[in-house]
């Protein structure tokens, strides 16, 4: 069968491979491949688009849409963080451009954290706010029932504070296993040659499970696939610390690009 070849696939305009045809499946889940990524094996007469070959399609169809269209809809259509699902963890904060400090990032919280951290003025009306679904993150007091669900009219945000909400951030995409459904999103945080941490609620391994991940910082061009070995489980369940396996000449051309950027 043709899925027990090896395959080819070209990513940000470089060839990679060979993988087997369950780790290309996976790229498709996590998105790093869509519908006009071009794929190779041996038998093809030259490079297909992965929307014309049968047994990719298939995963393509059925995994993509969901996760694009479907799952996340309602945040990218998000104004109103009455819409945000009650209870759900997946909301992260950054602090210290509001007050002319160093910025961290914290959470994952759900939206009454959000509103206890408000009224202990732990946050305030310009701390950022990310959840995913979210194309960048958006200043708190942008939302349009921010009186209503604080019970305080909005902050003035002026134009340079609204350029510094349109960067995207740092988030990574997660698949567990190769025959997994389900794709988590979390924020990445401390990133090294050796691996990173990611904060995400409750997340559904244990230490020593291997995970395949895609991540993409703001920069497309420092965006990499890798796996990664879970090394710790942090507290209350926030995140992981992960520890790279093998990492690909191109994944790690990636990191050190984005840390050389960085310093």
């Amino acid at each position: 069968m043709s899925e027990q070849k090896s395959w080819y696939y070209v990513y940000q305009n470089d060839r990679k491979g060979p993988v087997p045809f369950e780790e290309l499946v996976n790229l498709i889940k996590v998105q790093v491949l869509d519908s006009n990524s071009y794929v190779w094996s041996k038998g093809f007469e030259n490079w297909k688009k992965l929307k014309d070959v049968e047994q990719l399609r298939v995963h393509l169809t059925d995994q993509t849409h969901t996760f694009t269209e479907t799952k996340y809809q309602h945040y990218v259509m998000t104004k109103n963080l009455a819409q945000i699902e009650p209870g759900k963890r997946n909301i992260y904060i950054k602090t210290g451009f509001d007050r002319k400090g160093d910025v961290k990032e914290y959470g994952p919280f759900d939206i009454e954290m959000i509103r206890k951290l408000y009224v202990s003025k732990r946050i305030n009306g310009k701390t950022l706010v990310y959840f995913p679904g979210l194309d960048c993150w958006r200043i708190l007091g942008s939302f349009a029932d921010y009186e209503d669900f604080f019970n305080e009219i909005p902050p003035v945000i002026n134009e340079e504070e609204r350029r510094r909400w349109e960067r995207k951030p740092f988030t990574a995409r997660l698949l567990l296993t190769a025959g997994s459904e389900d794709v988590l999103e979390g924020l990445c945080k401390d990133l090294s040659m050796g691996g990173m941490q990611i904060l995400v609620d409750n997340f559904p391994a244990q230490v020593g499970d291997v995970i395949q991940m895609n991540v993409h910082p703001e920069n497309e061009q420092h965006q990499f696939v890798a796996q990664a070995e879970v090394v710790r489980i942090l507290d209350r369940d926030r995140g992981v610390s992960l520890k790279f396996v093998n990492l690909s000449d191109g994944a790690q051309q990636a990191i050190q690009s984005y840390l050389n950027e960085r310093s």
